[in-house]
């Protein structure tokens, strides 16, 4: 009887022990994703460099397959290019902690170019002092077309 009892004690302790710590991450990703719409919203309206200059690190790293690309310049300039090319992106998922924040993102692409940029790109922002200091670029694979069965013949 009394294992029983601390055993419902502790699974209580527990579950409320894990809900608050789970608070703090809930709040922080939800904040995120927010932060996310708005970036993308302000890069729309031509306003990305107000962005970045309010949440990044003036020293911000741009970084893809483990490689520096560059900093601020490249950031903007890159996002300039999608932008002009009539290509959007969409958080699909996002993730935030203290010190790294995760957005997932889908490419639109326009109609008369659909290939333009693969399916899907990964933020993988990392935060010193909560401005993003680096953020690396995990661009999903291209999915291949299926080839056709070739006809018996």
């Amino acid at each position: 009887m009394r294992l029983s009892q601390a055993r419902a004690l502790l699974a209580r302790a527990l579950t409320a022990t894990a809900s608050s710590a789970h608070e703090d991450v809930t709040r922080r990703t939800e904040a995120s994703r927010q932060e996310a719409h708005e970036t993308l919203a302000a890069a729309e309206r031509g306003e990305f460099d107000k962005v970045v200059k309010d949440r990044y690190s003036r020293d911000v790293s741009l970084l893809t397959r483990g490689e520096r690309l560059g900093g601020t310049r490249f950031l903007l300039a890159g996002m300039d290019c999608d932008l002009a090319a009539g290509v959007r992106q969409r958080p699909v998922h996002v993730v935030a902690g203290r010190s790294l924040v995760v957005w997932e993102m889908e490419f639109l692409n326009p109609a008369d170019d659909p290939d333009h940029c693969p399916p899907g790109v990964a933020w993988i922002m990392t935060l010193d002092g909560g401005r993003v200091d680096r953020i690396s670029l995990y661009h999903s694979p291209r999915t291949q077309p299926k080839s056709a069965p070739a006809e018996a013949g």
